[in-house]
């Protein structure tokens, strides 16, 4: 999880095999503080003067705390503020994802620099 400030906030990889998005947010520890402890409530106070949500892609579900865009197809048209909604998602997503491209850039350099092969091996 990243924050509006490219800060790392949680962090998840899953198990050691292949899983959809939406199975690595339920088992992550962030998932675990908002529907179990009410990390999200109210009286928990917001995040630099913003009541906190969590930014996804249309594979999530829609949450009270998680926002997703407005689904696009040919048969629906959206309002104005529907569309508005969705250019500000993306704008906040873009964040997160330069943020991991950022993150990959410097472990490349860093595997690089360490002439590191192979780091998964054993």
């Amino acid at each position: 999880m990243v924050d509006h400030k490219k800060k790392f906030g949680d962090v998840f990889v899953g198990l050691l095999r292949s899983m959809n998005d939406l199975k690595v947010l339920q088992l992550s520890n962030i998932y675990r503080k908002v529907t179990f402890d009410g990390f999200f409530d109210p009286e928990h106070g917001s995040y630099d003067g913003i009541n906190p949500y969590i930014l996804g892609d249309k594979s999530y579900p829609l949450l009270p705390w998680f926002r997703i865009p407005h689904k696009q197809s040919v048969n629906i048209k959206h309002t104005f503020l529907e569309e508005l909604y969705n250019r500000h998602l993306s704008k906040g997503r873009s964040v997160v994802e330069n943020t991991f491209k950022i993150l990959k850039r410097t472990f490349k350099k860093f595997l690089v620099k360490s002439n590191i092969q192979n780091p998964l091996s054993f």
